[in-house]
């Protein structure tokens, strides 16, 4: 994994966090998946990632936290 940065704002439906972002590559069988994820200093949890993989993007992001 590489780290792109660290205590960049993040905004998703669970509020504004202060997150480390990094990146990490992979080669599947299928060919080369790139996810880029957005960590909650604070919490610990990952807040936002995006997946892209061959045929196929994906996002997920936080909706609620305890």
């Amino acid at each position: 994994m590489t780290i792109v940065s660290i205590n960049e704002p993040a905004t998703v439906p669970a509020g504004t966090f202060m997150t480390v972002r990094y990146t990490k590559t992979m080669n599947s069988g299928r060919g080369q998946v790139f996810d880029e994820f957005w960590k909650s200093i604070e919490h610990g949890v990952t807040v936002k990632r995006n997946s892209t993989q061959p045929g196929s993007v994906a996002t997920e992001l936080l909706v609620a936290i305890r």
